[in-house]
């Protein structure tokens, strides 16, 4: 078992232990676990069970960082994955505004998948428009909130796109492909 996936079995077992403060956060960079991707030599990558890292010509050989913003252990642990079959790359998983803050500006990712309630006082909304001001990049909220304050302050963030949970990955896969491509081809 990889280390990532290691520390997400015992995230998983821990249960909401697990975001302890200072231990919220993680990066795969020291990760030796092998990639279950391979390149087919056109700045695309071949992912298992078929699950496809293009759409509709936007290759995401150059933009591949992608910051993950879930306090739900077991909801990161299947964002990730998904991510990574489709050839990105998670730079870290933050659990709190102001840590996911911190990492966007250290990490610079090419993608934000953010959750709306967040541990702490701040949301995922407020982070998101700190994080924008800074950065040009996309977002992706993955929320169960769907009361009207939330959805009409969630409209408001530019470049942003909205799945409810629960979703499925092969949804997942397809928001974040056609987010990316809108943004930086369009």
């Amino acid at each position: 078992m990889s280390t990532a996936l290691s520390y997400w079995a015992e995230a998983a077992a821990l249960g909401p232990a697990w975001l302890a403060p200072g231990s919220a956060d993680w990066s795969p960079a020291g990760d030796a676990a092998p990639s279950r991707l391979s390149s087919n030599g056109k700045g695309s990558y071949e992912a298992p069970f078929g699950v496809r890292s293009e759409i509709d010509g936007f290759s995401l050989a150059q933009r591949r960082r992608v910051l993950v913003v879930e306090d739900e252990a077991l909801v990161a642990l299947s964002v990730c994955d998904a991510l990574s079959d489709i050839g990105l790359e998670v730079v870290a998983v933050v659990a709190r505004a102001e840590d996911a803050i911190a990492k966007a500006y250290s990490m610079r990712p090419h993608l934000v998948m953010m959750d709306v309630r967040l541990q702490g006082a701040r949301d995922g909304i407020w982070a998101c428009s700190l994080i924008l001001a800074a950065h040009d990049l996309p977002v992706i909220f993955m929320t169960a909130c769907q009361d009207n304050a939330s959805l009409v302050r969630l409209r408001a963030v530019p470049s942003a796109a909205i799945m409810f949970k629960p979703f499925s990955i092969p949804t997942l896969t397809r928001t974040v492909l056609r987010t990316m491509r809108d943004f930086y081809v369009a």
